[in-house]
């Protein structure tokens, strides 16, 4: 297997829905309630076009989607694709032009763990592929991926996740407090931002992630030389089939720790929610 496959089988599954959607007056009618999110009719798509696309290059595999599950095409699978079909569902059922298909790649099929991705790919709303082959850096459009280093704000510019959940941890309270905070609905998108150097961080202390959201993305701000661990600042490292996780992600090694290190520091004050008064 190829990084061209990947990121031409992410794009395909992209384009499916970019055509969908202009052409389908219903293309956002929910198919599927689930715990935390909604299947859509653009979801769907986007799964039977990978499905599709391994079919016509013969390629036997294990899939974990967030839509289709946990399966096998083929009669012989020897690697382990993680999909996530649309990555800001929210954002095209509204509109707005901020969404991705993210897919990664493991040459093994049985207790696969992200540690084990060796390729992934992010194919956004405009067609931009982001890329990484484990050990070869990062790509941006089939070209070296450069961490921009421009002038920045006084504040770092950060993607926190809050929304969902009944109680937030007062370490994120007190971080927002020297950031510049800009949420935008898709953390895999997100994190080819930090990657690329348009956002200095992302923190998600929701408990509430999946492996595919970022199974495919992690690996892209890795070979950018960023950090990607949980929230506590240990290592992050799941099933490919996780759920319940959360994520600090930068580039900049002081920021990280500084991220990590507040959460920590703040921890011991509980949460802040409806039973949580800090007037």
């Amino acid at each position: 297997m190829e990084l061209d496959s990947i990121v031409a089988m992410a794009t395909r599954a992209m384009e499916s829905v970019l055509a969908f959607v202009k052409t389908e007056t219903e293309f956002s009618a929910i198919t599927k309630h689930k715990e935390h999110d909604v299947t859509r009719r653009f979801d769907l798509v986007a799964e039977q076009t990978l499905q599709e696309e391994l079919l016509a290059r013969e390629i036997s595999a294990r899939i974990v989607s967030e839509e289709w599950g946990d399966r096998t095409i083929g009669e012989d699978p020897q690697c382990t694709f993680i999909f996530d079909p649309v990555d800001g569902s929210t954002n095209v059922a509204i509109g707005f032009p901020y969404f991705c298909s993210s897919l990664a790649y493991a040459p093994k099929t049985d207790d696969v763990t992200l540690s084990d991705i060796t390729m992934g790919a992010v194919v956004t709303n405009s067609l931009d592929a982001y890329a990484a082959k484990r050990g070869d850096g990062a790509l941006f459009n089939a070209t070296p991926l450069v961490t921009k280093k421009s002038p920045r704000p006084r504040k770092p510019v950060v993607a926190g996740y809050t929304y969902g959940v009944a109680r937030i941890p007062r370490g994120l309270i007190e971080l927002e407090k020297r950031c510049i905070v800009r949420i935008f609905g898709s953390i895999a998108y997100d994190l080819c931002q930090v990657a690329s150097g348009t956002l200095d961080a992302v923190v998600d202390t929701r408990d509430r992630l999946s492996s595919y959201d970022i199974a495919a993305a992690q690996l892209i701000v890795r070979e950018s030389h960023g950090f990607v661990t949980a929230g506590d600042g240990s290592p992050l490292d799941a099933p490919v089939t996780a759920t319940n996780l959360s994520l600090v992600c930068s580039i900049d090694p002081t920021l990280h720790d500084t991220i990590v290190e507040t959460l920590r520091q703040f921890s011991k004050d509980g949460l802040l929610g409806p039973h949580n008064d800090t007037s």
